[in-house]
């Protein structure tokens, strides 16, 4: 207050001025940071427009007072000179040196706008054998995308990855769903071998594992409580076209298997941790080749990175080592980019459960020296895609779509 009167006016404080004026300093700077920017980006031509008054006053945080301030413009002539000496460096002979020119430039200053008669805008060439495609584009990149399922696929068998997804005969999976060679594909193919495991799908109503896979998933993610199960499953279900007797059935099927986990102690678990993400799209750019991977729930606690992934195939209780010995190479991959995207990170647990047996579940723990060898193995089967590497792994044909009656490769 001045003369410490405090009912009279104040005088800011010395450390408040000079912030402000610091801060003004700033934003000048910027300004004329950006007037260079633009002014600079011209090539051939370069007209700056504003507004000027009667009283030729204006504001000095605008552009055209730091051009007028700058150049020192008289804006009532029509014209003004630019003039300076410019050091040029010349090369004569195979030899440079430097040159100083004079140089003057005369820049007009117009007070309306008028067309100038003698400018011809350039004209463009007309395209020549304009050719029309109306079939589908393929994305550029597909290729360039390596998913946690192509991933596996090399694990298995490069042949049969090159196969899959270099020559496109991924249908062919679909076309040999009956046969008693395939013991193991991925969650939306069937997995089991018996004899009339068909016959037996179109006896008792059940539905296609794949959508009992999205559905359960999709359950998972959003959190859905017991309470809501009977309605939320009857929703998905009418809208995939069951009704009736097969719609009851298959709700109950997955409203027991769902109540069996969340009664589980995995469950119980995994639920009391606080910081996490379900359905977690991790996208990571390794040189020329983009990595992609959702994981089905990452938690995030103070000293591990827990990556949990649940499985809806219809197993027994004996089959869970062997088919998540299979699935395991799809967690290493989640674990090999999670880590890039984590890197404060040391330690790690990969979490494997299958819904209908959630009380065995897959546990791998991992510390950084553990993690460098997934990452050789991970990195290897990148490679191994990215240049093409697509040998044959001979034990995998018993098992596989691509071989004959005879469990030999069609390659052959």
């Amino acid at each position: 207050p001045l003369n410490e009167n405090y009912l009279a006016d104040y005088h800011p404080t010395p450390i408040s001025g000079l912030y402000n004026f610091v801060e003004e300093k700033k934003r000048i700077a910027e300004l004329k940071r950006l007037l260079y920017v633009g002014i600079t980006r011209a090539i051939d031509h370069l007209i700056i427009s504003g507004e000027l008054g009667k009283e030729q006053k204006l504001k000095s945080d605008s552009f055209l007072y730091l051009i007028k301030s700058g150049l020192s413009i008289d804006f009532t002539n029509d014209k003004f000179f630019l003039e300076d000496e410019l050091v040029f460096l010349e090369q004569n002979d195979g030899k440079f040196s430097n040159l100083s020119r004079k140089i003057k430039i005369q820049i007009p200053v117009q007070y309306t706008i008028t067309l100038d008669k003698n400018y011809i805008p350039p004209v463009k060439e007309k395209l020549k054998d304009l050719i029309i495609n109306i079939g589908n584009i393929a994305p550029p990149l597909e290729k360039d995308i390596i998913s946690a399922t192509k991933v596996a696929v090399y694990n298995q068998c490069p042949t049969k990855y090159l196969l899959t997804y270099e020559y496109g005969f991924g249908l062919i999976n679909s076309l040999n769903k009956e046969s008693k060679n395939q013991k193991f594909e991925f969650e939306n193919n069937p997995l089991k071998e018996e004899e009339n495991y068909y016959d037996e799908e179109l006896r008792f109503g059940r539905i296609q594992g794949n959508v009992k896979g999205t559905l359960i998933h999709s359950l998972l993610e959003r959190e859905i409580s017991l309470d809501e199960l009977d309605n939320e499953i009857t929703k998905y279900f009418s809208k995939n076209g069951l009704e009736g007797k097969l719609l009851t059935q298959n709700k109950k099927e997955v409203i027991v298997e769902l109540q069996k986990f969340f009664n589980s102690i995995i469950y119980k678990e995994i639920n009391s941790y606080k910081k996490y993400k379900n359905e977690f799209e991790a996208y990571l750019k390794d040189e020329e080749i983009f990595l992609y991977g959702i994981i089905d729930k990452i938690i995030f606690t103070e000293d591990k990175l827990i990556i949990v992934d649940y499985k809806t195939d219809d197993i027994s209780l004996e089959e869970v080592e062997e088919r998540a010995e299979n699935y395991l190479i799809q967690l290493k991959f989640y674990l090999f980019i999670a880590q890039k995207l984590f890197s404060y990170y040391s330690s790690f647990q990969l979490l494997l459960i299958f819904i209908k047996h959630p009380g065995k579940p897959v546990i791998k723990n991992f510390d950084i020296k553990e993690f460098f060898l997934v990452k050789k193995e991970i990195s290897d089967i990148i490679k191994g895609i990215v240049h093409k590497n697509f040998y044959k792994n001979t034990d995998h044909c018993g098992v596989c779509v691509y071989a004959d009656v005879n469990k030999k490769c069609k390659m052959n």
